[in-house]
């Protein structure tokens, strides 16, 4: 017997752009257009104060911009993505080095939202090239819900109302012919 393997349905890119200089950050979404196409939606800046663990490295305050696109993303490329904006941060490294922007691409799903990590753990997935997927939320009973382990920010009513309105939004992109062309071709 032959099973059929199917790809799973296109899900939305979406990088968190982390740090103090909007001119940096906003530098850098511009760069991340260059390589993922037109900008769907970018968040106004959020402010980044559930942690501190970036701190050290960059300076305070910090703020978060998330950039999403609006093509059909194949789940099967974040490696190659979170990847590339490990070599775009070094690229906006200040002179001694340390980052002055963090990128942490993802997708959302209908079913979930991933972020890509360097960081291996019990709950990250091997992916591959390095890289791991965390799941950071599930949707379930009608909304996104984290876990145990998502961070605090994606776990607040201002990032899970932002994920609801995305995900309302990609059920209406999947009706879409070409969509449903992209899914076929997983590319």
């Amino acid at each position: 017997m032959t099973t059929t393997r199917k790809l799973p349905e296109p899900a939305l890119l979406l990088v968190s752009v982390l740090g103090r200089d909007d001119r940096r950050l906003l530098a850098a979404v511009a760069e991340l257009e260059k390589n993922f196409g037109v900008l769907d939606c970018l968040t106004t800046r959020l402010p980044f104060d559930f942690s501190d663990y970036y701190a050290a490295e960059m300076g305070r305050p910090l703020g978060r911009y998330l950039a999403v696109f609006g093509f059909p993303f194949h789940r099967q490329r974040l490696p190659v993505i979170k990847n590339f904006t490990g070599e775009l941060e070094s690229r906006f490294a200040g002179p001694d080095g340390r980052r002055t922007v963090n990128l942490d691409p993802g997708y959302l799903a209908i079913e979930h939202l991933v972020l890509a990590s360097t960081k291996p753990s019990y709950h990250r997935p091997y992916l591959g090239d390095g890289i791991y997927a965390d799941l950071t939320l599930i949707y379930q009973h009608g909304a996104y819900r984290p876990l145990p382990w998502t961070y605090p920010d994606y776990a607040s009513r201002e990032y899970l109302d932002f994920f609801a309105a995305l995900r309302r939004k990609l059920l209406w992109l999947r009706k879409q012919p070409a969509w449903s062309r992209s899914s076929a071709s997983g590319k």
